[in-house]
């Protein structure tokens, strides 16, 4: 289970990293959260390679959550210009975190090689 988790998160990251849309990103948050929450369920029976991905989990799960709150309020304030002009700079402030983060993972490969200490 915790395979196919990871490699749905690979997907997704990269899926993300690629484009840095609204639907992009919250996808990868929920996997990201999935792969989190199997992580500490299993944490006793897994190696610790896999297991030292929580806190770089928690970290990008901290970010992606955080740009999914500005898509929403986007949305909610999409006609009042002050509003949205604020909106939109903490989004792509928040956009700039989240792909530096997202090609560090990339770069790093950190999900194959958690995925590699579980064979």
């Amino acid at each position: 289970m915790l395979r196919k988790r990871l490699a749905r998160l690979e997907e997704r990251l990269e899926s993300a990293r690629r484009r840095l849309s609204p639907r992009a990103l919250h996808r990868a948050r929920i996997a990201v959260k999935q792969v989190r929450y199997l992580l500490a369920v299993a944490k006793k029976s897994l190696p610790k390679k896999t297991i030292s991905l929580e806190n770089d989990l928690k970290t990008l799960q901290a970010t992606l959550g955080e740009i999914h709150d500005v898509d929403v309020r986007i949305d909610l304030v999409k006609r009042k210009p002050g509003l949205l002009r604020e909106q939109k700079e903490a989004r792509e402030r928040l956009g700039k975190i989240a792909s530096a983060q997202l090609d560090r993972w990339h770069k790093q490969n950190l999900v194959a090689r958690a995925g590699g200490a579980l064979r």
